[in-house]
């Protein structure tokens, strides 16, 4: 017999687990890619690669994030447990974060808004993507701690 409960939690587990790590994929691969550039004061580069990157990162984190927060609800309401709720909310408050906190850099970036200050801004885009990776992963590790509870 398959335990539908233990099935969504896993699966919630899972998405949130790949969100999880293509957020750290950015942090510890086009996060340094951005440093880098900026480093090397090649505006150029930033220019070339931003507005290329970000729309293809998009095109993966946003569904991904979404399904992942669609999943937890799910979950929580087969199981009514708060742990899903709250890693949830952790998920969604990444796409929030980026949304509310991250917007304008990702603009400005992609559209080359600001020249004068590229390299300040991508430092900023670059600092600011950490937190959203501490969101997701607290997501998943909360999951994983509520699952080894029961």
């Amino acid at each position: 017999m398959v335990n539908i409960e233990l099935l969504l939690s896993l699966t919630s587990l899972s998405i949130n687990s790949l969100h999880c790590g293509s957020l750290l994929f950015v942090s510890a691969v086009s996060a340094r890619t951005l440093n880098g550039f900026v480093e090397k004061k090649d505006d150029d580069l930033i220019k070339k690669f931003f507005p290329i990157w970000w729309p293809a990162g998009r095109d993966l984190m946003l569904p991904l994030g979404l399904v992942s927060v669609v999943c937890y609800g799910v979950t929580y309401y087969y199981t009514e447990d708060v742990s899903n709720l709250i890693s949830g909310l952790s998920v969604f408050s990444v796409l929030l974060f980026t949304k509310f906190l991250m917007s304008e850099n990702i603009d400005d970036l992609r559209n080359n808004k600001k020249p004068e200050s590229t390299f300040d801004i991508a430092k900023s885009f670059t600092f600011r993507h950490h937190f959203r990776l501490l969101l997701s992963f607290f997501g998943v590790g909360y999951t994983i701690y509520s699952l080894v509870q029961e």
